[in-house]
């Protein structure tokens, strides 16, 4: 009796570790990487770029909370952008909320993921409205953090 329960606890154990190890590297690598991330790296992209457009902060404090969330080319775009309607004010709609509807992983790789993704933006103008648009987004994990590296509107 002993050596037959034996048996069923190593079959048992066998199952477990196989089932987590097929578990395991079939997860699809957009788990990683959620609605609730893309949403707080957008969110305070907007709060950032509000305070750009709308206000007289300084620069330097925008900028230094935008580095929190991006790197690479879309910081750059986003200095170079801030600093031009400084320089050229205009009317820009301004954007007080977002909405993911659906994210697709499309790739992972070397800690970036590209993401497509579906975002509906609340635009306040002379009432407010909803876009709803698709964007190829890429996102670097580095160091325990999330930042925005490319946000390109897909046609």
């Amino acid at each position: 009796m002993k050596k037959n329960f034996s048996v069923f606890i190593v079959f048992f154990v066998f199952l477990l570790v196989q089932g987590y190890l097929v578990y395991g590297n079939s997860l699809d690598k957009r788990n990683l990487i959620d609605v609730e991330i893309i949403n707080y790296l957008l969110s305070n992209r907007i709060k950032a770029m509000n305070r750009g457009l709308y206000t007289d902060e300084a620069m330097d404090d925008i900028i230094a909370d935008l580095e929190k969330i991006e790197r690479g080319q879309l910081l750059q775009e986003d200095i170079i952008s801030l600093k031009d309607a400084k320089l050229n004010p205009t009317d820009y709609p301004m954007v007080i909320g977002l909405n993911t509807l659906k994210i697709d992983s499309i790739s992972n790789k070397d800690n970036i993921y590209i993401l497509n993704a579906e975002i509906q933006w609340d635009i306040l103008e002379d009432s407010e409205s909803m876009e709803s648009i698709r964007y190829l987004i890429e996102v670097e994990h580095l160091e325990g953090k999330f930042y925005l590296i490319s946000l390109v509107p897909i046609q």
